[in-house]
């Protein structure tokens, strides 16, 4: 009896070992497959961000702006690319204060008259005086553009 006592004594431990190292076995083994969905996740991202850098280095779009005056207090801001701008917002600051307009998208230059290619926008007393134009459009993929002119 003494003999079996002092045994159990003995083995309880070493019993209590391996439950403690296999659980901790279990723990680290979670862990790393945690972190092999979140490896994955981040080569997944960097994949499609890198997908996404290739497109924008291989746009070939082509917006061109020409700002001209279209009568005594209004400016004329026309699209004479290829292809069309989202987002485009033209902001006009002289003497006389600044105006800025916004429309969602100016398409190309078609020929047909479907819809303006052209922003206008009026600023009022800017007469004669110079003014500062400041065009903001977003090209068909998604990269901002800014191009400033001065109109005497």
């Amino acid at each position: 009896m003494i003999r079996s006592f002092g045994l159990v004594l003995w083995v309880w431990p070493l019993l209590l070992l391996v439950i403690a190292v296999a659980w901790r076995n279990e723990v680290l083994r979670r862990r790393e497959l945690s972190g092999q969905a979140e490896l994955k996740s981040l080569i997944e991202q960097v994949r499609h961000e890198t997908a996404r850098v290739h497109e924008l280095a291989s746009e070939n779009s082509f917006v061109a702006w020409e700002v001209e005056r279209a009568g005594a207090d209004r400016i004329r801001v026309v699209n004479v690319g290829h292809d069309g701008a989202r987002s485009v917002t033209v902001t006009a600051s002289g003497a006389a204060g600044t105006a800025e307009r916004t429309v969602s998208s100016v398409p190309a230059p078609r020929g047909d008259g479907a819809q303006s290619s052209a922003v206008e926008i009026t600023l009022p007393g800017s007469g004669g005086d110079e003014v500062r134009v400041e065009v903001n459009w977003r090209s068909p993929l998604g990269r901002w553009s800014t191009e400033r002119r001065v109109l005497r």
